[in-house]
């Protein structure tokens, strides 16, 4: 008898589920702000007697992301970085808004280049996805 409860409560979570999953996109599915990369390498340059560094932000989702917000709280440079490619957000200064918000496509990345002694952390902290 528990068995027989146990599968009506999975029957009733699948059904939401593939409600849920009918309203979005297959290839959204699987995708939130984990599906974009963020790379960094020290390059051979100095600049200003500093190191300089290079970011690749990779989207490996099938869905553009957009309006994406890179964790920077503490984000020094010796280096200017295009203010359309990383600037810190009007709202909250800890955050960075990459690429203007403009969506950033399957396989496509965006880089910039800072030189500071160390790599800076960068992480995603929130991004919206182009397909539903």
């Amino acid at each position: 008898m528990v068995s027989t409860s146990w599968s009506v409560v999975l029957v009733i979570k699948a059904s939401r589920m593939r409600k849920y999953q009918s309203s979005v996109s297959p290839a959204a599915w699987a995708c939130d702000k984990t599906s974009l990369s963020i790379t960094q390498q020290r390059t051979p340059l100095l600049v200003a007697g500093k190191p300089e560094w290079q970011v690749v932000v990779a989207n490996t989702c099938d869905c553009p992301q957009s309006s994406i917000l890179l964790t920077c709280a503490g984000f020094s440079t010796a280096e200017d970085v295009d203010p359309s490619i990383l600037r810190k957000a009007d709202t909250d200064p800890n955050y960075c808004v990459l690429g203007d918000g403009k969506p950033i496509p399957l396989n496509a990345n965006i880089s910039f280049k800072y030189a500071w002694d160390d790599p800076f952390l960068f992480l995603v902290y929130s991004s919206t996805l182009g397909c539903r």
